[in-house]
């Protein structure tokens, strides 16, 4: 269950092989060479001042925070704590001890949460939930005091609305409290965050302002129970994304890498054609942060819309929103030989390996979600053995469907058009003479998938996806076979 699908679930009651033939889309060069390291070009600067190589690592001396637990503890039974300590309170306080239930040691808080923890939690937020925007602006007002320099390098100022959205998110995490749902997607987020020049350390201080943030909000209705349950869920979170920044500590922060094609499909939509310095090291169905030149610090994800490749390159599908920003710079200010900076690769949910979907495979894509599933589709049609896989791309015009006729290239050219097909599904065009409507609405009607046992694989808007999984869910198809995996609101 992927940490988006937790959060819903509380809110409502083998590697890849690449491609044999990778594909050409109008203008763009055959990418079926070995890959070459190109010449390396003289270290850039980066914000901060920091001056790095193409791949850029790091490794500062690791000064852990006092209530780091290893992750391990989620999978086995805790560790007897050291002398039967309570837990140290985030904010510098002594140690607070509930009333109820019984003080929780520090590697219990490691551990999975009962269902009393959870609901500690959830009454805190309800203390606050009408204020919840607030509670935001509260905690970064306590982190830029507590860590006023290093702050405002993780958080630029013309940052505010993808600092806003990461403080909401942080606050979901902590209230959702499900630290097995939320390991995969945590452990890449704290490898990611390295790109910020977050440190392990600063786990600690943005913990103590996050409750001090809570507290003072809370008012007279705070008690030292909410302070222990909201400690304890952070905890659990924090010591995920420490494990994920600690595993990760030897490979690169970042990746230097050029343009080497742009393609303008549309006025506001954009292939671009990417080779890093360095090997990148994804999976078909994940995605990318990138960080452009002009537009520091502001990190971008984006949907990776191509399978690895013997050259080191993939493709993104770019829409631009609105006429300024990173998108709109990707698609219509871009050209081959720009620079840019790609952060890890994250994303679980929609990877998919050889042997692990015996009932084959249904992909629903809308929007850019194409091209989450275009990589996908591309990955299988490598594998020695297929499996039956159907993919519908949804769109409003001819045009939306941009990868349906470039797949099917492919899947003509492989001689795998009985095992995969790819069809288009269009709204608003009487003209298209394909499946008409909208695709979250119509792929679950053509067939009994409940019955065939398919995995199902959903990308695109968040609406989409949500329309899309209830859909699916009410013909029979369980949840746990329904995969998607929608961004966070920061990068």
């Amino acid at each position: 269950m992927g940490l988006r699908r937790a959060l819903v679930k509380w809110l409502t009651p083998a590697e890849d092989a690449p491609v044999k033939h990778s594909p050409t889309l109008g203008g763009m060069p055959p990418a079926n060479t070995p890959y070459q390291r190109p010449p390396q070009a003289a270290p850039e600067p980066i914000a901060g001042g920091l001056v790095v190589g193409t791949a850029e690592r790091r490794l500062p001396p690791v000064e852990l925070p006092g209530f780091y637990e290893p992750v391990p503890a989620l999978n086995g039974a805790p560790p007897p704590a050291p002398n039967g300590a309570p837990p140290p309170a985030l904010n510098g306080s002594p140690p607070v001890a509930p009333a109820a239930p019984e003080p929780s040691t520090r590697s219990e808080l490691a551990a999975k949460p009962s269902a009393q923890d959870r609901q500690l939690v959830r009454d805190a937020f309800d203390i606050v939930s009408a204020r919840a925007d607030q509670l935001v602006l509260n905690f970064y007002a306590e982190l830029f005091y507590a860590l006023p320099g290093e702050a405002l390098n993780m958080f630029p100022s013309h940052m505010t609305q993808q600092r806003h959205d990461f403080g909401r998110a942080l606050v979901q995490w902590v209230v959702a409290d499900d630290p097995e749902a939320m390991t995969a997607h945590l452990s890449q987020l704290g490898a990611d965050h390295r790109k910020f020049d977050v440190e392990p350390r600063h786990y600690e201080i943005a913990g103590q302002a996050l409750i001090s943030a809570w507290q003072k909000l809370a008012g007279p209705a705070w008690t030292p129970v909410h302070q222990a349950a909201i400690v304890g869920s952070y905890t659990r979170l924090a010591s995920i994304m420490i494990d994920g920044a600690l595993q990760h500590r030897h490979e690169p922060t970042s990746w230097g890498a050029q343009v080497i094609a742009h393609q303008r499909i549309r006025r506001d939509f954009a292939v671009v054609r990417i080779q890093p310095d360095a090997p990148y090291p994804y999976k078909a169905g994940q995605y990318l942060t990138l960080e452009l030149p002009q537009h520091r610090r502001q990190w971008r994800q984006m949907s990776i819309a191509s399978a690895p490749r013997p050259d080191n390159t993939f493709d993104i599908h770019v829409r631009a929103i609105g006429a300024a920003g990173v998108s709109a710079a990707l698609v219509m200010h871009t050209k081959p030989g720009d620079r840019l900076r790609l952060g890890p690769p994250r994303g679980n949910d929609l990877v998919v390996e050889p042997g692990t979907v015996p009932g084959g495979l249904l992909c629903v894509a809308a929007g850019t979600g194409a091209a989450p599933i275009s990589a996908v589709v591309e990955s299988i049609l490598g594998w020695q053995e297929p499996p039956q896989l159907y993919a519908f791309v949804g769109g409003r015009t001819r045009d939306d469907i941009y990868p349906v006729d470039q797949l099917n290239q492919l899947i003509q050219a492989g001689g795998n058009s009985r095992r995969i097909q790819v069809y288009g599904v269009v709204s608003d065009d009487p003209s298209y003479h394909g499946y008409r409507g909208r695709v979250e609405s119509l792929v679950p009607t053509l067939q009994d998938w409940a019955r065939l046992g398919v995995d199902v694989l959903v990308a695109g808007p968040n609406p989409m996806i949500a329309t899309t999984v209830t859909n699916l869910a009410g013909i029979g198809i369980p949840l746990g076979k329904i995969h998607f995996d929608q961004y966070e609101a920061a990068a």
